[in-house]
């Protein structure tokens, strides 16, 4: 697997650390100096991955002051945007079920082999509005080991956030949508029961800052229960 350049690899660093409570928001990173010793890296290498994480907005610079951290949440680029499944879950007649975060073994075959390899973790959500499965999320991303300290992060994180705990950091998705039929699609008839026909499946690739796939979301919505709706802010 190709390497990804130096400054890449401690912007990525340096994220998950933001991410992961080490540099707290308003805290100062390492001098320019500090950070060249810590990573035994050149000046300019620092400043390429310092600049990453400025124009990500995690961090902003000042003359004399130094480097502030002012966000640490991985999807700050989408502060301004409501999702659908965080407005379906702010509503009060939601309720969520998670499962457990699963191993999967697969083969050369199966279509994820080329980019997980013999094995990945799923985990999926459910959402209920009144008692009725109006959605259902499949998360399928790279294998990793996971311990009971996991355990407690991924109760108290996002999943993305969890994620970005890992290195494991989302940097751009794609979404795609298709009306799909329930008895034609193998995933969605796990989710939902046989008395829904039509779904909005939305296939979401996740992929980190040097354009490689480290996850997929797929979700199965049943829209003429509970329509798709995502909010924009100016």
């Amino acid at each position: 697997m190709r390497h990804a350049p130096l400054y890449i690899q401690i912007a990525e660093q340096l994220r998950s650390d933001i991410i992961d409570g080490k540099y707290p928001l308003g805290s100062l990173l390492p001098t320019e100096i500090q950070l060249e010793q810590m990573f035994q890296v050149s000046k300019i290498t620092i400043r390429n991955a310092v600049k990453i994480l400025t124009e990500e907005g995690y961090v902003t610079k000042k003359s004399g002051v130094g480097t502030r951290v002012v966000k640490n949440n991985i999807l700050s680029q989408l502060e301004h945007v409501a999702s659908f499944s965080s407005i379906l879950a702010s509503e009060a007649n939601t309720s969520i079920q998670r499962s457990s975060l699963d191993v999967v073994e697969i083969d050369e075959s199966h279509e994820y082999f080329p980019i997980f390899g013999n094995r990945y973790r799923k985990f999926k959500k459910y959402y209920y509005n009144e008692g009725v499965l109006v959605a259902a999320f499949v998360y399928s991303f790279q294998y990793f080991d996971f311990d009971e300290d996991d355990q407690m992060k991924l109760d108290q994180m996002t999943l993305h956030e969890f994620l970005a705990s890992k290195n494991y950091d989302a940097y751009k998705v794609r979404d795609e949508f298709v009306i799909i039929h329930r008895s034609e699609n193998s995933e969605a008839q796990e989710v939902f029961e046989a008395d829904v026909d039509l779904l909005l499946k939305r296939g979401r690739t996740v992929l980190n800052h040097h354009g490689m796939i480290i996850g997929f979301h797929t979700g199965y919505i049943d829209t003429q229960t509970y329509p798709y709706v995502v909010e924009f802010e100016a």
